[in-house]
């Protein structure tokens, strides 16, 4: 919490990385299905299924209308456009569900730059030591079926766009690539 955005310009700040993360996020293939809100008549019962819905396209306005006072409300919003398509679309093989859990992936490392930013990029040494964790499990479990060899392609796309995001490169070009 940290160069948070207690003061006018370090408030401008942050709403401008986080509408930089959204246009980021926004411009991803996945995102199609987030950009507006649910319609009824695509998902009729979708109103009883989801009690607060969210779409990328009201978080933008909020973001831009002032209704957030700190990140932290925008990274609640955002996580709740995924939760929202977690909780409606059950079946974990379907596109919708693939595209949910890239997106979100991708939300996570936009936003752990936006939060290395405003800490003063102290978080650098965090991410190091948990991949060098993650890749001594994966050499103990090499995965056997076809959605676990699905998975670990999405994830790696996923770990690509964010480095690139990191590296200040747009993530079209990693997303637009046939995997």
């Amino acid at each position: 919490m940290s160069g948070g955005g207690g003061g006018s310009g370090g408030g401008a700040r942050w709403v401008s990385r986080c509408g930089t993360l959204l246009a980021e996020l926004s411009a991803s293939a996945d995102a199609q299905p987030f950009r507006r809100p649910v319609s009824p008549l695509q998902a009729p019962d979708y109103a009883r299924v989801v009690a607060t819905p969210m779409d990328l396209g009201t978080v933008r306005a909020r973001l831009t209308g002032g209704v957030y006072t700190r990140p932290e409300q925008f990274a609640r919003d955002v996580r709740l456009v995924f939760s929202n398509s977690r909780l409606y679309n059950t079946d974990k093989r379907s596109r919708i569900y693939s595209m949910t859990v890239r997106l979100s992936s991708l939300f996570e490392a936009l936003w752990a730059r936006v939060e290395g930013s405003r800490s003063g990029g102290r978080s650098g040494e965090r991410p190091a030591a948990r991949s060098a964790g993650r890749s001594a499990a994966r050499s103990s479990r090499a995965p056997r079926s076809r959605s676990a060899r699905r998975t670990r392609r999405a994830a790696r796309r996923t770990r690509r766009a964010a480095r690139a995001a990191r590296n200040g490169q747009c993530c079209l070009t990693l997303q637009s690539r046939n995997y």
